[in-house]
C-alpha cells in the first residue's frame, strides 16, 4: 500500500505547493509541471522494483525483510557445510540418526509467499544469496540462482532452456519447489534433468538425475504433515539446455474452433510451437504462438525483439489490457486500441527472449497486485481437443464479463513427441486467474472448470482431478467447489 500512497502523496503535495506559485498566471505551466512530475514519480516507483526485487518482495511479508538472528543465511557451499555441521543428531536405532532440532523453512526469492499473502514463520533458511554455477560448465546451479541469471550464463554459450517461468527473478529452487512452469508448446521437452536435495533429518545430500524422481521427492516433502514439510531442501538444480534458436511470434483473436486447432497444433498444417499461451478477459481471447524458425529470411528481420520497451508493451497489451479492456463484437478480427495492429505482433526473437514473457515486476506493479488475487488451477485432462478449448474459452469470456479479471491458459502435453492426436490431447491444463473479487467469483470459476470436465468426460465416470498451484494463493477448496461441481475433485499437486 505504501508503494501507491507515497508517490501519490508526493505528487499531490508538489501540486499544492506549485498551485500558489502559478495562481495569478496561466494554469498551463501548472498542468505541464504536474504532468511531468507525475511521470517522474511513477517512473521512479517502477524502476525501484527492478533494482531491488528481492528486498521488495520480502518487505511485503509482514516485516520478514528484517531477518531474525535465528535465521540461517547460505551464500556458498562452505556456508552449507558449516550449517550441516551445526545440526545436532541423536541415535534413534543402531545405525540410524535423526536431527534433534526443528527444521528451518527454506526461503528463496519469496515470490510464493508474496502471492499467497503469507509470511514464512519461525526459523528460516535463506537461500536468495546461494547462487551461481555449482561447477563450471556443468549446467548445475545453486538453488538460489534466479532464472534470469541462469539464462544469462547459458546465453554466453549459445544455449538456453526450452521453457521457463516468465518471471526471471524466480529462483531455480523456487521454480521446482513452488511448482512453477513455463509456456511450452508442441515442441516442449523437459528443461530440468534433476537436482540435489539436503535431508535435514540426516544431513545427507542426495543427487537425483531423473527430474521425475527429483520432483516426486520435492512434492512429497511439500505435501507432508506440517511437522516434516521442511525436511528436504533443494540445494542444486540440474538444467537441460537447448540451442537458442530463432522463433516467430504469431497471434490470433479467438473466434472459432479452427483457431483452437491452430493453437494446439492439431490443424491440417500441424503447426509446431516452441511456446504458447492465451490471455482471456471480457474483451475476448488473445492466442499467442512462438513458431520455431530454422533459417529466418530477410523479410522476417524487419521486426526483431527485443528492442526498447518491446517486452513491457507486449505484456501491457496482452496481460494488463485483458483485465481492463471491454468486450468487442465477435465479427471483428482483432482488438481495439490501444492494442497494436495484428501484423505488428509478428516479430522474430530468440527462444531465450521468447521465454521472458513478463518484464521485471516493479514496486508499482507489486502495489497494484495487492488488490488482486492470483490463483492457478491445474487440471489433468484427456481428450482436450480444439472443440474443448473452444468451449473453455467461450465460458471464460462469459465469466470475465461478469466478474472482471483475466485468465491465462497454458497446456502441456504428456507425450509431445507422439505422432497421434490422442496423445497430444492428454496433459496438464493450467488456468491462471487474477481477480479483484475472489471471494464472490471463486465458486463461479469452479463452475467453469466443472463445465469443462463434463465436456471432456460426459459419462462422468470419475471426477477430473484438479489442484491449486502450490506457489500461488491457496483458496478454500470448499468455496471453489459447490453442490453443482460434482465432475471435479481437488487433490494434492503430487497427485496431478
Amino acid at each position: 500500500m505504501v508503494l501507491l500512497v507515497l508517490p501519490l502523496t508526493l505528487l499531490i503535495t508538489a501540486s499544492v505547493l506549485l498551485a500558489g506559485r502559478f495562481y495569478s498566471s496561466s494554469t498551463l505551466p501548472l498542468v505541464v509541471v504536474v504532468l511531468i512530475m507525475g511521470v517522474v514519480v511513477l517512473t521512479v516507483a517502477w524502476l525501484c522494483g527492478t533494482l531491488a526485487t528481492d528486498c521488495l518482495v520480502r518487505s511485503r511479508l509482514d516485516g520478514s525483510a528484517c531477518f531474525s538472528s535465528h535465521d540461517v543465511v547460505l551464500r556458498s557451499r562452505a556456508d552449507l557445510k558449516r550449517y550441516k555441521d551445526s545440526l545436532k543428531y541423536g541415535l534413534v536405532s543402531p545405525g540410524e540418526t535423526v536431527c534433534l532440532t526443528a527444521f528451518p523453512r527454506p526461503v528463496g526469492g519469496a515470490w510464493s509467499f508474496f502471492l499467497n499473502r503469507t509470511s514464512p514463520e519461525g526459523r528460516r533458511l535463506l537461500l536468495h544469496q546461494f547462487r551461481g554455477e555449482a561447477c563450471k560448465d556443468s549446467n548445475r546451479f545453486l538453488a538460489g540462482t534466479s532464472v534470469g541469471e541462469a539464462l544469462a550464463v547459458l546465453k554466453r554459450r549459445g544455449m538456453t532452456l526450452k521453457s521457463t517461468p516468465s518471471h526471471g527473478s524466480i529462483t531455480l529452487g523456487g521454480w521446482v519447489g513452488g511448482g512453477a512452469h513455463g509456456s511450452g508448446g508442441t515442441e516442449w521437452s523437459s528443461t530440468i534433468s534433476g537436482g540435489k536435495l539436503l535431508d535435514q533429518a540426516t544431513g545427507i545430500e542426495t543427487d537425483y538425475h531423473s527430474y521425475k524422481d527429483f520432483k516426486t521427492m520435492v512434492g512429497m516433502s511439500r505435501d507432508s504433515p506440517l511437522g516434516t514439510t521442511n525436511q528436504f531442501v533443494i540445494t542444486e538444480v540440474f538444467l537441460e539446455p537447448t540451442e537458442n534458436i530463432w522463433t516467430r511470434l504469431q497471434t490470433r483473436r479467438h473466434q472459432s474452433v479452427d483457431d483452437c486447432a491452430w493453437w494446439l497444433g492439431t490443424d491440417r498444417a500441424h503447426t509446431k510451437s516452441t511456446l504458447r499461451c492465451t490471455f482471456v478477459g471480457r474483451r475476448g481471447s488473445l492466442m499467442m504462438l512462438w513458431i520455431p524458425i530454422d533459417k529466418p529470411t530477410e523479410d522476417m528481420k524487419t521486426h526483431v525483439d527485443p528492442h526498447p520497451c518491446s517486452r513491457e508493451c507486449r505484456y501491457f497489451q496482452a496481460d494488463l489490457l485483458s483485465v481492463v479492456q471491454g468486450a468487442r463484437a465477435h465479427a471483428q478480427g482483432w482488438f481495439a486500441w490501444p492494442v497494436g495492429r495484428q501484423d505488428v505482433w509478428d516479430g522474430l526473437t530468440r527462444l531465450e527472449n521468447a521465454n521472458r514473457l513478463s518484464p521485471l515486476i516493479s514496486a508499482l506493479g507489486m502495489a497494484v497486485a495487492i488488490f488482486y488475487s492470483n490463483v492457478e488451477v491445474v487440471c489433468r485432462v484427456s481428450g482436450f481437443d480444439a472443440r474443448a478449448l473452444n468451449f473453455l474459452q467461450t465460458c471464460l469470456v462469459e465469466f470475465h464479463i461478469r466478474h472482471g479479471g483475466r485468465t491465462e491458459v497454458r497446456f502441456g502435453v504428456l507425450l509431445p513427441d507422439s505422432p497421434t492426436n490422442a496423445n497430444r490431447e492428454r496433459g496438464k491444463l493450467f488456468l491462471d486467474v487474477s481477480l479483484s473479487n475472489l471471494g464472490t467469483a471463486l465458486s463461479g470459476f469452479g463452475a467453469v472448470v466443472d463445465r469443462l470436465a463434463r465436456v471432456l468426460n460426459p459419462t462422468n465416470r470419475l471426477p477430473m482431478p484438479v489442484c491449486f498451484h502450490p506457489g500461488k494463493l491457496q483458496p478454500d477448496p470448499d468455496k471453489f467447489l459447490s453442490e453443482s461441481t460434482s465432475s471435479i475433485q481437488v487433490v494434492l499437486e503430487s497427485a496431478i
